[in-house]
């Protein structure tokens, strides 16, 4: 909801608590009152530290690392086809072209297994995105 739970509740903001100072009132009651309140605040704030803290040690002694195989092969329909692996083989040329106002560097890409109809202009960006193995040089 992106709300307090006390905004979800109540419809409104909570109040908020100003800290306070003493000779803030002359009143000897109030003053005893608003000091045993910032006490507790004070009190109530160190439990929560300490029980965040408890919960995280519990938390990390559960946690183990769990290592396991994965059985079985591939589908068919997934394995890939040496003959039609379209993979980069060589850089026949290289130019820069201008996109949007920003040069971008392209090579002229022959692909493996196929002809030198099928070359292709590719971004050099893209290339070493999808094939960080392949040089360009």
């Amino acid at each position: 909801l992106g709300r307090s739970p006390f905004e979800v509740v109540y419809g409104r903001q909570p109040p908020t608590v100003i800290r306070f100072l003493s000779n803030e009132t002359k009143v000897a009651a109030v003053a005893l009152e608003l000091s045993e309140r910032d006490e507790a605040l004070k009190q109530l704030k160190l439990h929560l530290l300490r029980a965040q803290e408890h919960m995280k040690k519990y938390a990390d002694s559960k946690r183990r690392d769990v290592k396991f195989e994965v059985q079985g092969d591939l589908p068919q329909e997934l394995e890939i086809d040496a003959a039609e692996d379209i993979y980069p083989d060589k850089v026949l040329g290289t130019r820069v072209t201008v996109k949007a106002g920003v040069s971008v560097p392209q090579s002229l890409i022959q692909w493996k297994n196929k002809s030198l109809e099928d070359v292709t202009w590719e971004d050099d960006d893209f290339l070493k995105g999808q094939f960080p193995q392949f040089s360009l040089e």
